[in-house]
């Protein structure tokens, strides 16, 4: 056991102090705090430990909302207030920021806060497992695959608390479903629900039998993947989910079972309208990793011209059918890569604009296309700094930069950070 004190927040949440010249990384604590923790993992440059008693309580610290926050991996930050999370975030993005691309800190703006630091996500994936006492349904531990049983999540909006309990209680009626590994929850804006079963090798029908009970009550699409990579079964169809893209807009956007959509709707509605704002009218635009068309079809509201590319075909023929739902004819949608599609369509469209939204893994092949062919403008909305620091340098150094950057908080209770990049094109290089 060793004491110390903790001076700052790391990405990935946990607290920075140090000991016998080495940093140590400690959950679930605040910077000022002196702590007791005992090393777990002693790395070369740093080491990992457990928190085991805060010594000196910081004044910012809090009761957390959940029961099993200490616990589950899903959060990290419910022990601080919200508005020092937000203060947090700002401050790790700013930072990271200059001492990565040296960006000039006027660049970079105050982070955009959630509308609602609580019940916020319409999406969850719910890990989950049979035993002898029944079945066990929640989240991770913190880098480990042990499930932390849950009844409720404060995270979630209400209508998927309400439906993880109705499922959890039907899906331990009668024989236990061996196979259950996972199942991922969603809801729309008009409170539609829907389920994908993640459960290998199960039988579809005894699937059926046992959630029929949650179809009649609460009207739900039931959706199975029953083989690891194997494509989606629907057991019982709903009605379409929807999103709502915009602010004070009527636009509406169907989305498909098992494809993308932000977690947290309502901060949604301030990344779309950034992204829009930052492209100009009346210009030619490539939307990489489009999904439903989530920013692609309020673009298509302004610019001339707007082609979508996402390789999930499923959400590629939703864009396809909200594109024609709203009548928009200066737009188009391709089913591939984001790195296929660029060497395909440029030479013929020769567009202005590219956004992107890549997974957390980043998008550097992207970049380095971007960098032969040139855009006057990028915008990239990124959910990994780290990740996004590591694209951007490709596109400063060869011609371009940063107009502005913006942290976005998607994810409140957690250390997670969103943001927009715009960069335009200066230089010959």
């Amino acid at each position: 056991m060793i004491e110390l004190t903790i001076d700052n927040l790391s990405f990935g949440g946990r607290g920075i102090g140090r000991h016998a010249g080495k940093a140590v990384f400690v959950p679930d604590v605040i910077p000022g705090e002196k702590v007791r923790c005992r090393i777990v993992k002693d790395h070369k440059r740093y080491s990992d430990a457990e928190l085991l008693e805060v010594l000196t309580p910081s004044p910012d610290r809090i009761d957390p909302e959940c029961p099993v926050a200490a616990e589950c991996g899903g959060c990290q930050w419910q022990h601080l207030p919200y508005a020092r999370q937000l203060q947090w975030k700002e401050s790790l993005f700013l930072e990271s920021a200059v001492r990565s691309l040296a960006v000039e800190s006027g660049s970079v703006r105050p982070i955009v806060a959630s509308p609602s630091p609580w019940n916020y996500r319409c999406r969850a994936q719910v890990k989950c497992r049979t035993t002898g006492e029944g079945l066990i349904a929640g989240f991770y531990r913190p880098a480990s695959h042990y499930i932390v049983d849950i009844e409720e999540c404060p995270l979630l909006a209400p209508e998927l608390n309400r439906f993880f309990r109705a499922l959890k209680k039907q899906l331990s009626v009668g024989p236990p479903i061996h196979h259950l590994r996972q199942f991922d929850l969603s809801v729309d804006v008009y409170g539609q629900l829907s389920v994908i079963i993640h459960s290998p090798g199960s039988d579809p029908d005894r699937l059926l039998e046992v959630l029929k009970p949650i179809v009649e009550t609460d009207g739900c699409s039931i959706f199975a993947r029953l083989g690891h990579k194997g494509a989606l079964v629907e057991l019982f169809p709903g009605k379409q989910q929807i999103i709502r893209p915009l602010p004070g807009s009527p636009m509406e956007l169907m989305f498909p079972a098992g494809g993308f959509v932000q977690v947290n709707l309502e901060q949604n509605k301030s990344l779309v309208s950034a992204v829009v704002a930052a492209v100009a009218a009346d210009t030619r635009v490539l939307d990489l990793y489009c999904g439903v068309g989530n920013f692609s079809l309020p673009l298509a509201e302004k610019a001339a011209f707007v082609c979508g590319v996402e390789d999930y075909l499923p959400a590629i023929l939703a864009a396809r059918s909200n594109a024609q739902l709203l009548q928009s004819d200066n737009l188009e949608f391709r089913a591939d890569t984001a790195e296929l599609a660029i060497d395909k369509l440029w030479p013929q469209m020769q567009f202005d604009t590219v956004v992107l939204d890549p997974p957390r893994s980043g998008a550097y092949d992207v970049m380095r296309k971007l960098c032969r062919y040139k855009p006057g403008r990028v915008v990239y909305v990124s959910c990994d700094p780290m990740t996004l620091y590591r694209d951007l340098k490709l596109l400063l150094g060869n011609g371009y930069r940063i107009v502005s950057m913006r942290p976005y908080d998607m994810f409140p209770q957690t250390w997670h950070i969103e943001s927009i990049s715009v960069l335009e094109r200066t230089g010959t290089t």
